[in-house]
């Protein structure tokens, strides 16, 4: 019932706007509440409940338990302050501090659902800020030497919660659906706010990226150091394989999303990236990762064309050796987009 509140309240909020005013500090409230319940339960409680179980691979650490529903309503509230912040921030504003300390806490909850809903949260918190600040019309142009403006608090936020967020996910998580969650919203604010979102942290992403593009490993997995899928069942490999396979394209989507919004000033801090998307066009590499790349490369030369003239004659050369080989229709489309750059 709670959850489902929860779902009705955000759809309302899309609507209302600021109408919304006389029930948001109870919103608030019971999706606070709801978030720093305590719902974990030990695998020592005698009572048998209907449970969630996230078993650690070490033996020292104690599984944790807790009921499933109780997880799901904390997803759903945290979900519900993320979207009431995006369409009624002027309303949230007030609450920014102690939501946006929750949720960096509930980033590391033992429950995925809930991780996966911080970042989705925080992600419309921060497209909520800048609409408060710099209108629903919002538009950038490209460039980063004088990147269109984002808001002060804009600004604020990405430094003490955003981008903080994003470094404890890539440090510490080990569920795919949440990776891939965080990847994309650094995909969907790059798009929506444009190069100043890049101002002293673009060569840090860049090193995430690069370090994502390095750990690919030609048979379809991420190098682990572990002997990759040796100790895999069949299904476990194929799950592994199809998430690397969406990590792969979410890194090459957020460095074509990078170069829209830089243009030609991303062209000094491409190269080590480049030679990366490169090396991913090799004949060891399978043709999925041939075609993320070819195409990633194609529309960073459209947007930084002083790039591509200095190496058009090595990608010409290693799209025809991959038109030769692979006839996957997908692959072929994308380097017909390549050629006709």
């Amino acid at each position: 019932m709670r959850e489902t509140a929860f779902s009705y309240l955000c759809a309302i909020s899309k609507i209302m706007l600021d109408d919304m005013a006389e029930i948001i500090p109870t919103i608030v409230q019971a999706s606070l509440y709801t978030i720093n319940r305590d719902d974990i339960q030990h695998k020592t409680d005698k009572q048998k409940i209907q449970e969630f179980s996230r078993d650690s691979d070490s033996e020292q650490e104690e599984e944790v338990y807790g009921r499933v529903e109780a997880f799901d309503e904390k997803a759903s509230a945290i979900h519900c302050l993320g979207y009431v912040f995006q369409f009624c921030p002027k309303l949230m504003i007030p609450y920014i501090e102690e939501i946006s300390e929750v949720l960096m806490k509930m980033v590391q909850y033992v429950e995925d659902n809930v991780r996966f809903e911080c970042i989705t949260a925080i992600n419309g918190m921060t497209l909520g800020i800048n609409k408060l600040e710099c209108g629903e019309n919002f538009e950038w142009t490209p460039g980063f030497e004088n990147p269109t403006p984002i808001g002060e608090h804009t600004q604020q936020f990405l430094e003490k919660v955003y981008f903080p967020t994003l470094s404890i996910v890539f440090d510490t998580e080990d569920e795919n659906d949440v990776i891939e969650r965080m990847m994309q919203s650094l995909i969907d604010i790059t798009d929506e706010l444009g190069p100043a979102i890049y101002q002293n942290r673009l060569e840090q992403i860049l090193v995430l990226i690069d370090n994502l593009l390095e750990a690919k490993d030609p048979n379809g997995g991420m190098e682990n150091g572990e002997g990759d899928f040796e100790d895999m069942n069949e299904e476990e490999e194929q799950e592994d394989i199809d998430h690397n396979e969406t990590v792969l394209a979410n890194v090459t989507e957020l460095i074509s999303a990078i170069s829209r919004v830089l243009g030609e000033d991303f062209g000094p801090y491409f190269e080590k990236t480049g030679e990366l998307l490169f090396m991913h066009l090799g004949e060891n590499y399978p043709m999925r990762d041939k075609s993320l790349c070819i195409g990633c490369l194609a529309e960073c030369f459209n947007n930084m064309p002083s790039v591509l003239k200095k190496c058009f004659n090595e990608f010409y050369s290693k799209v025809m050796d991959v038109l030769k080989t692979e006839k996957n229709e997908d692959l072929v489309r994308n380097c017909a987009f390549a050629l006709g750059t």
